[in-house]
């Protein structure tokens, strides 16, 4: 017996999948949205980020055009310059930051001891 295999379907099925699990730049949404908390307190927190990876730190939680992590997160954050972020802790993920453009200051806290690094383009 001879099964004849549908080319176009599994061209299809194929783009599908990997559209599914290949993200860009072009198919992020810039989302503002989810800092609209923080940027009512000091409108300094605006910013926007586009998910790659993950939907921790997210409202919903739910971007279903994210690729799922466990406790890994990949987003570009645009922030304008003189913007910030509250000082925060993540205790279930790490937070990587690569920076593109710009020189943002990273702060850390710990018991009243605050320590700071200047970072610059590719840190």
């Amino acid at each position: 017996m001879s099964t004849k295999v549908d080319a176009t379907s599994i061209r299809s099925d194929l783009e599908a999948a990997l559209d599914k699990h290949c993200k860009t730049f072009a198919t992020r949404q810039a989302n503002s949205r989810v800092w609209e908390l923080e940027t009512k307190v000091d409108p300094k927190y605006a910013r926007t980020q586009r998910r790659y990876l993950g939907t921790s730190g997210n409202v919903d939680h739910t971007d279903p055009n994210a690729l799922m992590g466990d406790s890994f997160t990949l987003t570009i954050l645009q922030q304008p310059p003189g913007h910030k972020q509250p000082l925060h802790h993540h205790a279930d993920e790490e937070e990587v930051f690569f920076v593109l453009q710009g020189h943002p200051t990273i702060v850390w806290e710990y018991s009243g001891e605050i320590i700071k690094r200047q970072l610059g383009p590719w840190d």
